[in-house]
């Protein structure tokens, strides 16, 4: 079975966010993992989220199920 993976908690901005979503799918590929897409729920320097629609804006489907989350991280090594 696969471990699941996700990037998670991160509050800086939009930039720094999406490379890190980027870099998680990355070593989800490398290592063999499922991942998993956590939405973006804070960003530096923007009020709300859905003021930029940046969930939308990013095109990652988020899973509806409840998988269990095997490892959870802000970044990718």
């Amino acid at each position: 079975m696969q471990k699941v993976y996700t990037i998670t908690g991160k509050t800086d901005g939009f930039g720094a966010q999406y490379h890190a979503i980027m870099s998680g799918i990355a070593i989800c590929k490398y290592k063999n993992y499922t991942y998993l897409h956590t939405p973006i729920k804070e960003v530096a320097h923007v009020k709300t989220i859905d003021e930029l629609n940046i969930n939308t804006f990013v095109g990652i489907k988020s899973e509806t199920t409840n998988k269990a989350i095997d490892i959870k991280e802000e970044f990718s090594y």
